[in-house]
């Protein structure tokens, strides 16, 4: 390859400097023809003049030339220059490329003479494994013989040993085929036994068949007896039955209103008597957790049985309670598609007061009394818990307050300060013929009539009960008999009793 290209760089060399010679070389210029023959007289001035331009003409194409080839010639000198440097450069790169091919060589025969060191030392290495491994084909070899000598002396040893128990069998077999024939005997003699015995138990069955089927007769003729003396037993406890289903049957009818519960659209008849069906609730004590579910559910359940008839929520005394639990009542009574019509009986405070005020229907006994207060609540923490539990409060306190202050017909404000106006304690609790007047129940009624109570009610009067005096700690007494202790009475409510011996007594 290199000797190739040193070819190429000496022919172009050649052709450079051959051409550049033909360059040189000056061509030899023509002379002018002229055709036509001149006199040869002495030339005129303007033949001069001719002649001495067309002389300044070939002077000027001598110049020329004469420029172009010094052109030529410095350009071959520069490429002769560029040649000399490729020439150098390539016989740089040959001595490069020896000097590398010297040094693969010498790598090649380090490489070749390590190898060889490599093959002549695992030449010897196998040589002791073949020498380690003839050495343990000797022991196990040794090993095998030492083994098949044990072989044959255990193998002679279990041939004496089978000897003897062979010997040893045969004189337990003999004495087994002794004892066998010796049990033979007795099993002879035992089924002789036996025989003798199987004809006693054959009589003895025979003899107890007979006498079974004497106690099977006897017994057949006591249950003929007994069936005919059952048949007239279950006669007349039939009749007994019948008498006493009757008589629970009249029983039950006497205890039970057996005429049909009417459901008018509208429970107030003309004569202003309130008459209150079986699809009624009672709402009565604090409503606590729990309450608006029993509520509700009763309402979903009325309503499923009918969408007409007059559902009824009665408060005999309730002092309100939970804000949540009386909301999601008035949410049911306002979705209820059956009309609500709420009947207070004898006291409805706060949140029942809410729900009385609010149905759509209300009723209540002149004397019933409905009282109407600010919400109350209880909380702590710091100031900033407690601002905003009462922001909370306030929140609720507007929801409620502010539909019963509208039927009313009047503000919130105005609500908070009639209340604290007429009480105190901000409690406004008036009688139900005053409340109609401030809309917070709708009908005042003299008398209602419960027509869902259709059996006779079970259970007795509240019964008065003795309690017992609390003795101080140096005092132990037995206490008075004769003392009857009275519940507390319930809000707006009072005993009014004859007492002159101090008999009853409350907390």
């Amino acid at each position: 390859m290199f000797k190739l290209r040193s070819l190429v760089i000496t022919l172009s060399i050649l052709a450079i400097a051959t051409g550049t010679m033909f360059a040189a070389t000056p061509l030899p210029m023509s002379k002018p023809k002229n055709d036509s023959k001149q006199p040869e007289t002495q030339p005129t001035a303007d033949a001069k003049q001719a002649k001495e331009k067309q002389e300044s003409a070939e002077e000027v194409k001598v110049r020329e030339m004469e420029t172009q080839k010094k052109l030529l010639s410095a350009e071959s000198q520069l490429r002769m220059e560029a040649l000399h440097g490729e020439l150098a450069e390539s016989i740089l790169e040959k001595e490069r490329l020896q000097i590398e091919n010297n040094l693969r060589d010498e790598q090649q025969k380090k490489s070749l003479s390590a190898t060889k060191a490599e093959s002549e030392r695992l030449s010897v290495e196998l040589e002791k494994e073949i020498a380690v491994l003839k050495l343990s084909l000797q022991k196990m070899n040794a090993e095998k013989e030492r083994l098949s000598l044990e072989n044959l002396l255990q193998s002679e040893e279990q041939k004496r040993e089978i000897a003897q128990m062979t010997a040893k069998l045969e004189k337990e077999v003999a004495a087994i085929k002794a004892e066998n024939e010796r049990l033979e005997m007795d099993m002879a003699r035992e089924n002789v036994l036996q025989k003798k015995a199987l004809q006693k138990l054959v009589y003895e069955k025979e003899m107890l068949a007979a006498e079974n089927e004497k106690k099977k007769a006897e017994l057949e003729s006591q249950e003929l007896e007994f069936k005919t003396m059952n048949s007239k037993t279950t006669r007349e406890m039939a009749e007994l039955t019948a008498k006493t289903s009757l008589r629970n049957q009249k029983e039950i009818w006497k205890n039970t209103v057996n005429n049909d519960i009417k459901y008018p659209e509208n429970p107030l008849d003309e004569n202003g008597v309130l008459r209150i069906s079986d699809r009624r609730i009672e709402l009565n004590g604090a409503i606590i957790d729990g309450t608006a579910k029993y509520i509700t559910d009763r309402i979903h359940y009325f309503n499923n049985k009918s969408k007409t008839q007059p559902i009824f929520i009665v408060i005999d005394n309730s002092p309100g309670g939970s804000v949540m639990q009386g909301y999601r009542i008035l949410k049911a009574m306002e979705a209820s598609e059956a009309p609500i019509h709420v009947v207070v009986k004898s006291f409805a405070a706060s949140m029942a007061a809410a729900i009385t005020t609010l149905a759509e229907h209300s009723y209540a006994y002149p004397s019933a009394i409905i009282l109407h207060h600010q919400m109350s609540g209880g909380g702590g923490g710091n100031l900033t818990v407690q601002r905003e539990q009462l922001e909370e409060l306030e929140k609720w306190a507007d929801r409620l307050a502010k539909p019963v202050a509208k039927k009313m017909g009047i503000s919130v404000d105005k609500l908070y300060k009639e209340m604290y106006a007429h009480n105190s304690e901000g409690n406004w609790n008036e009688f139900a013929d005053d409340a109609v007047k401030l809309k917070w129940v709708d009908t005042v009624v003299s008398e209602i009539r419960e027509e869902g109570i259709i059996k006779h009610p079970a259970g007795g009067p509240p019964q008065e009960f003795s309690f017992l005096w609390k003795a101080s700690n140096d005092e132990k007494r037995q206490p008075p008999s004769d003392k009857i202790l009275l519940p507390t009475p319930a809000p707006f409510d009072f005993y009014f009793l004859y007492n002159p011996r101090g008999q009853y007594q409350w907390r």
